[in-house]
């Protein structure tokens, strides 16, 4: 008997499989792949408007999804605050691969300080403190991870905690706003 069989299903919109031991399929819609395991911790800008998703393994025991991109729009650079990125997740980790801050005005001369992170109050274990300088419309930066081992071209954090942007020094421009741009996954 051989083990391949030949489905003739078409999948729709948002929807995926997974591939049984006894050759049967489960079709599934993403948002139930992505929060199999998992109750709590997932905001639905994590579960939407996410058109692209990636096929990592297809196994008898288990298929995984996961989002390699998360976006945030119009983050305020004149403004001293925190902006959660992710928010914390009980038992899960986070590879990032990189960071980018998407510059959205002209601010030249100014200068702003940032940092990313999930410990609380200095938000500095990703991208420790980082101050940039006269910015303009559309360049975009590459923020420096923090932790990542010799040889790797990304860290792996516990995202238990939130992860948050932390603006701890402001731009005195009148308007800046910037986007992030964090590609990675969560495990």
């Amino acid at each position: 008997m051989s083990n391949n069989k030949i489905f003739h299903n078409i999948l729709k919109y948002s929807e995926s499989f997974t591939g049984l031991t006894d050759l049967t399929i489960v079709y599934k819609k993403y948002v139930d792949d992505l929060v199999s395991g998992s109750t709590s911790g997932l905001t639905l800008s994590d579960l939407s408007d996410q058109g692209v998703q990636t096929l990592m393994k297809i196994s008898p025991v288990k298929t995984l999804y996961v989002q390699n991109f998360l976006f945030n729009e119009n983050i305020d650079l004149t403004t001293v605050a925190n902006t959660t990125l992710i928010t914390g997740i009980s038992n899960k980790y986070l590879l990032v691969k990189n960071i980018k801050l998407i510059i959205l005005n002209d601010a030249d001369p100014d200068t702003f300080t940032i940092s990313v992170g999930t410990n609380s109050s200095t938000y500095n274990n990703v991208v420790t403190s980082t101050i940039i300088s006269d910015v303009l419309t559309n360049e975009y930066y590459n923020l420096p991870l923090t932790t990542a081992p010799a040889g790797s071209d990304g860290t792996i954090i516990s995202i238990t905690n939130s992860l948050i942007f932390r603006v701890s020094s402001a731009a005195s421009t009148g308007t800046l706003n910037a986007h992030i741009l964090l590609e990675g996954f969560i495990y």
